[in-house]
């Protein structure tokens, strides 16, 4: 299927081949950050924000609850800090999470492969007396989405979030910058990325911008627990990338890059993927640097355009033949492609908007309509059972008094198999049914009588007969039983001849048949004739 389509539509069906649906070997972490608010008295807020992948991640399992942070000496052994935690370890628990799913309308994602962020914010309040060398905190957890394009064994590459509170930070219960939104899920391929990832400082301080690489954190055979010593090392960049272009391979296209006084981040992408990038602000007081924060987070480049939506029905009655018209009601479309045989025989096709098609022959198929407007696709399919008709016809004979019974013969075609019959006859006080393909009635006297029959066929195709039918039973008059003749002479047998009936003689020995209706009997011995008369449903003798 996706083969087919990447050969049909001749563009690179992205479908974002960044996600993937496998629990087991996708993982989730998209972006966090972990920042901190001086409230006074040595005591400050720890705020973590974690976002993972939220289609791939199950929040049970790769959401702590709680998370683990540690507390480190700022150097230079990096030892845990004992005095604020057992060993320490300090347990921070869920505030608030939210799942983001951005609208996908502008960009030519498939229905189920829109990005998904589920974001959880924790918080705590912690005591951290004076310390001459400041401290570290920090996050880990284990993993990142393995379709990260920008960087070396993404499955493998944790995250760790982390701050220095250095000790200017202690002396004036400093607070460290906080950024505002995160930028969209999404970004457009080869189109101008222009985004404010400006933060904000309680204290005035100087803010300085730059992109920075994130850190590295937990495996997958190690996931989560108390984070490992500082210092922590940065992702490794794959050959193609560098700080000076996270988006674009080999240097090309223009790159991303931030405005160091505003940050406000710019670029034209111009490879669909994922690309990890990380955002650093530095804050200054009267030219001395008091701290710096990051954030990381996942960018997904993706087709934009107008998504057509797909859409079809079949204006003919797939019961009547083999040439049908279909009706094409899909939106935002430009160009279609049809294939009425798929994926048998991708020879069938058209390019029409409305086509009509004669198929080869009755059966079933799949037709699939692709809808394009640019190179933004969607694709309906419909499978449809295509019948050269059906329709309901019957024959009949009658038994004649002094049982009346109409015998009733199917004679009903199909291009299927008929699996449903449905026969009623009413006239006067009768009104009698029947499932069975050839049924027989009993009849309680002659007269008008309509026959309907509604038959179905294994396509789904139904036909519906009525038929009147004036049953009546056949007269015929004879010569008395015993006629006497001479020799020489002879005799009209019929009182009432009818040239509509049938007469059957025996024998026919001594009679003239050339009007059957009305034989003449010249016999040369005494004889007995026997008839029977039949008007091709009902008989007597």
């Amino acid at each position: 299927m996706k083969d087919f389509f990447q050969k049909i539509l001749k563009i690179a069906v992205y479908c974002l081949l960044f996600i993937v649906n496998n629990k087991v070997n996708a993982t989730h972490i998209v972006g966090g950050q972990l920042s901190y608010t001086c409230l006074g008295n040595n005591r400050f807020a720890i705020t973590l924000v974690v976002r993972r992948d939220c289609i791939n991640g199950d929040p049970e399992v790769y959401f702590d609850q709680p998370a683990e942070i540690g507390v480190f000496n700022g150097g230079p052994d990096y030892a845990l800090a004992w005095r604020v935690g057992i060993d320490g370890k300090i347990n921070i628990e869920f505030e608030k999470d939210d799942t983001i799913r951005e609208k996908a309308d502008f960009f030519c994602a498939n229905p189920g492969q829109e990005v998904c962020v589920h974001q959880s914010v924790y918080r705590t309040v912690i005591y951290l007396p004076f310390n001459e060398n400041g401290y570290i905190i920090a996050y880990q957890r284990c993993c990142r989405n393995m379709t990260i394009s920008n960087i070396v064994s993404p499955l493998e590459t944790g995250t760790t979030f982390a701050v220095r509170i250095s000790k200017a930070d202690l002396e004036n219960c400093n607070s460290g910058p906080l950024f505002g939104p995160y930028p969209p899920i999404y970004t457009c391929v080869d189109r101008q990325f222009v985004f404010d990832h400006s933060a904000i400082d309680k204290d005035g301080d100087e803010l300085v911008y730059s992109l920075c690489l994130p850190t590295i954190g937990r495996t997958k055979l190690d996931p989560k627990g108390i984070p490992t010593l500082p210092p922590y090392d940065s992702v490794i960049l794959k050959p193609a990338y560098s700080i000076n272009n996270l988006l674009n391979p080999n240097n090309t296209g223009i790159a991303l890059k931030i405005d160091p006084k505003t940050g406000i981040l710019t670029g034209v992408p111009n490879t669909i993927g994922q690309y990890l990038v990380g955002v650093c602000v530095t804050e200054y007081r009267n030219g001395v640097k008091m701290s710096t924060s990051t954030r990381d987070f996942e960018m997904n480049i993706v087709v934009c355009g107008i998504k057509p939506l797909s859409t079809f029905d079949v204006a003919s009655d797939l019961c009547r033949g083999l040439d049908l018209t279909f009706k094409n009601n899909s939106k935002d479309a430009t160009s279609y492609e049809w294939y009425f045989d798929f994926p048998n025989n991708l020879n069938l096709k058209s390019t029409l908007e409305n086509p009509t098609f004669k198929f080869p022959s009755q059966g079933k198929y799949t037709v699939v309509l692709v809808a394009k407007n640019g190179s933004c696709v969607d694709t309906f399919r419909r499978f449809i059972n295509i019948s050269s008709g059906i329709k309901g016809d019957f024959k009949y004979t009658l038994s004649c008094l002094p049982d009346i019974k109409l015998n009733i013969q199917d004679m009903s075609t199909s291009g299927g198999t008929i699996n449903s019959y449905l026969w009623n006859i009413t006239g006067g006080a009768v009104n009698l049914t029947s499932t069975v393909k050839n049924p027989v009635f009993d009849i309680p006297n002659y007269g008008s009588y309509v026959v309907k029959l509604i038959v179905k066929d294994d396509n789904g195709c139904i036909d519906t007969l009525s038929r009147t039918l004036d049953l009546k039973g056949v007269e015929i008059d004879l010569i008395v039983n015993n006629y006497e003749i001479c020799k020489g002479d002879s005799v009209h047998l019929v009182k009432n001849p009818d040239s509509r009936l049938i007469y059957t003689w025996s024998p026919t020995t001594g009679l003239n048949l050339k009007t059957p209706s009305d034989p003449i009997a010249s016999p040369e011995v005494t004889t007995t004739y026997k008839v029977t008369v039949t008007d091709g449903n009902c008989s007597v003798e």
